[in-house]
């Protein structure tokens, strides 16, 4: 029927971070090639700047092969970035996870919903219905963003693969997988029709 797996968030879109950055209320600089933390600037790619604070440390952007690695000082609050980000940064990093999710939705076709504010539920458009004869849908869990959890649900075998791998790599690398009982159990409802 299904799998779950845990993946590791890799940031390798910069559109998708712009993006997260203002559901942050921040703006990403492309080409801003220093940031602002406690003992100064540093180098790198591009940054993330909170607009009207003056005060406030930045986000370096710097980029490693085709991926990018955020860097931020937390020293006192960051001036008022870790308000705008979340102590640990989840907070941009679970909204550039949604906006990569949504791309993907709309790349595909496929309906968003959303459940709670840290969980979406991927409906493919055109997929036959599940085992229980229920629509088969991807769930996408933001909850840990250090652990995100991605749930087939419905689908029989291979399908469920075909629909969660593009979800999968849209955020990043799988560290783990676990087939639920039904994974490999057949589907014959559609025999006969």
């Amino acid at each position: 029927m299904s799998h779950v797996t845990t993946i590791d968030l890799v940031i390798n879109d910069l559109d998708a971070l712009e993006r997260a950055a203002k559901v942050c209320g921040m703006e990403l600089k492309r080409g801003q090639t220093t940031f602002r933390w406690y003992y100064g600037n540093d180098p790198c790619k591009h940054a993330i700047v909170l607009p009207g604070n003056t005060e406030a440390y930045e986000i370096g952007i710097v980029q490693e092969g085709a991926t990018y690695k955020l860097l931020f000082d937390d020293y006192r609050g960051g001036h008022g970035l870790l308000t705008a980000i979340g102590e640990r940064g989840e907070t941009l990093l679970r909204a550039y996870a949604m906006e990569r999710v949504k791309s993907l939705a709309q790349r595909n076709g496929m309906m968003l919903t959303t459940l709670s504010p840290t969980m979406v539920r991927l409906t493919p458009v055109g997929v036959p219905a599940g085992m229980a004869g229920g629509p088969c849908s991807v769930d996408v869990n933001l909850d840990d963003i250090e652990r995100i959890e991605v749930e087939g649900l419905g689908f029989t075998g291979a399908a469920c693969d075909q629909a969660m791998g593009p979800v999968e790599q849209a955020l990043g690398i799988q560290t783990g997988r676990t087939n639920k009982p039904d994974y490999g159990v057949a589907d014959f409802s559609q025999l006969g029709r």
